[in-house]
């Protein structure tokens, strides 16, 4: 299977986008690379502590569903120039720095490794 280099996988996050929420924390991709289709979203480790998938959503084109259900059965196409928010319900990210690994599965390539490191103002 073929793969993507991390150097261009990094150019999928909004630089600046990470922040604290009322209910947690987001931050927001948006494709720049090529339409994808992903059928996983299952993991995504902040600061090294894997997230409980139950706590992860995604929002774009107006809608929000949970993480979990983006599936082969239900999944989400990442077209070119599409935003989408990932959002994280619990508690917010201390101010500074922080190390995010995002690691959606998609159709055409498998398992993607996303790294982003930000910070929270």
């Amino acid at each position: 299977m073929p793969t993507i280099p991390s150097m261009l996988l990094r150019k999928l996050y909004q630089k600046g986008s990470l922040k604290n929420t009322e209910g947690g924390f987001e931050f927001t991709l948006k494709n720049t690379l090529a339409p994808g289709t992903i059928v996983g979203l299952q993991t995504l480790i902040v600061d090294g502590q894997k997230v409980d998938p139950a706590q992860i959503e995604v929002s774009f084109g107006g809608k929000t569903w949970p993480a979990a259900q983006v599936s082969v059965q239900n999944p989400l196409d990442f077209a070119i120039n599409l935003l989408v928010t990932v959002r994280v319900k619990g508690a917010p990210l201390a101010a500074g720095p922080h190390k995010i690994y995002i690691l959606p599965n998609t159709k055409e390539v498998g398992e993607l490794d996303i790294e982003i490191a930000d910070a929270v103002a």
